[in-house]
């Protein structure tokens, strides 16, 4: 969109569960996928973009929605290099993931009392801002209440937007709550668990405090971002339509009772907290560097040139081409040779 190159080969569309080692299968379907996301943006998001600028704001100095993201000079992205498969990245994508983040705030009364009174921890169940809790289906939600109320010494946060179930289906351990400071929630050091939906921002957080994950993605990046954890041992995930009490128990007493899951999530929190700068004085810095110098930092000569060529598909055109042609030269020039012999004798 704004001059990154993104290969298909192995840079997954984050939409898909696929990590930087695919197979056939799965680079096509990728690259398919790519295909249909970029037309669906050229030809239906750009002019319904283009018809609210026009609305809102007229002509834009750039002209066109498009040709305004093509003089893009930089971008500043809540991204970190070790969160993700690694891909190739122009100098002008400034990554500055927990740019936002500050020391993390005491708990309201009511919750640190609950919490730091858990014998052995509390879980934090949260699926996002627009997952509703209540949206989980009747049976995996009774499922997960009977193992809660199963887990002797802990106690569960969750959060719940609308009115808490009857009384008669609560296990004790169970708090809901309509909503819950989660970043401070889940640093403080009672808090052993995070099931979630597995959304950037929740997997950040996460990754920041250092708690391990149980995942129930259920669309977008989420299953990508799961798998990123399963595959660091940060935690495991659940599908949301196979849960149940076999499932939900030995996927979080699995997490709750190897301590691997803990060290994991521990030292990338380490990888991800130690940095050359804060990156909120790496954001302020790169958006003044650009307006001081009015550089172009997405390097997009090189980016816009044809696939084939940055494929290098008319370069191994040209040099099989070469090839081919010389040896029928040369198998026509025996043929010749064999000719004029077989004529002389």
């Amino acid at each position: 969109m704004v001059g990154d190159v993104v290969m298909p080969s192995y840079v997954p569309v984050n939409l898909l569960p696929f990590t930087s080692r695919m197979m056939f299968a799965e680079r096509l379907i990728n690259s398919v996928i790519l295909i249909a996301m970029k037309t669906y943006y050229q030809f239906k998001y750009e002019p319904a973009a283009q018809e609210i600028v026009n609305k809102y704001l007229g002509k834009l100095n750039g002209g066109t929605v498009s040709e305004s993201l093509n003089n893009v000079n930089a971008i500043i992205m809540n991204t970190h290099f070790m969160f993700g498969d690694s891909r190739p990245l122009p100098p002008g994508i400034i990554e500055v993931g927990g740019c936002t983040y500050k020391k993390p705030m005491p708990l309201p009364p009511e919750l640190e009392r609950y919490v730091a009174e858990a014998q052995r921890g509390v879980i934090y169940f949260s699926m996002g801002s627009i997952v509703k809790g209540s949206s989980i289906p009747t049976t995996q939600f009774l499922t997960m209440l009977r193992v809660f109320g199963r887990l002797d010494g802990y106690r569960v946060l969750w959060k719940w937007e609308d009115n808490p179930p009857p009384p008669e289906i609560r296990p004790e351990n169970v708090m809901f709550v309509p909503w819950m400071p989660q970043f401070d929630i889940l640093n403080h050091p009672n808090v052993k668990l995070f099931i979630s939906h597995g959304g950037l921002m929740g997997i950040l957080d996460a990754l920041y405090s250092g708690v391990p994950i149980v995942g129930i993605p259920m669309f977008a990046d989420q299953f990508s971002n799961m798998n990123f954890i399963v595959q660091n041992d940060c935690g495991l995930q659940m599908q949301l339509d196979q849960i149940d009490d076999e499932i939900a128990n030995y996927t979080i007493s699995s997490i709750l009772l190897d301590d691997k899951y803990t060290k994991n999530a521990k030292r990338l929190s380490a990888l991800y907290r130690d940095r050359d700068q804060n990156p909120l004085e790496k954001a302020v810095y790169w958006v003044e560097y650009v307006a001081r110098h009015r550089v172009n930092l997405m390097l997009k000569p090189s980016t816009q040139d044809w696939w084939y060529e940055r494929c290098l598909l008319d370069v191994v055109f040209a040099v099989f081409f070469t090839v081919a042609l010389t040896a029928y030269l040369v198998k026509w020039v025996l043929f010749k040779s064999r000719i004029a012999t077989t004529t002389d004798q």
